[in-house]
């Protein structure tokens, strides 16, 4: 089944959130905390910077079978 979905983008990694996730806010925040430029870095092989959310809109993309 294909619907429209709006998918959140992180513009450092492109890391892509669903907006339908009902824990989205959590993640998104644990995903900017992993791009924290002052924080002990987890890794060395890391984008460090402000991250920009990127909102897409596309009715093309299938999920499971939802």
């Amino acid at each position: 089944m294909i619907k429209e979905v709006h998918i959140v983008r992180c513009d450092l990694c492109g890391m892509e959130f669903h907006s339908d996730d009902l824990l989205i806010e959590n993640r998104m925040q644990r995903h900017q905390e992993r791009h924290n430029p002052i924080g002990k870095p987890a890794s060395s092989n890391i984008i460090r910077g402000k991250v920009n959310w990127l909102f897409v809109f596309s009715d093309k993309i299938k999920r499971g079978a939802q």
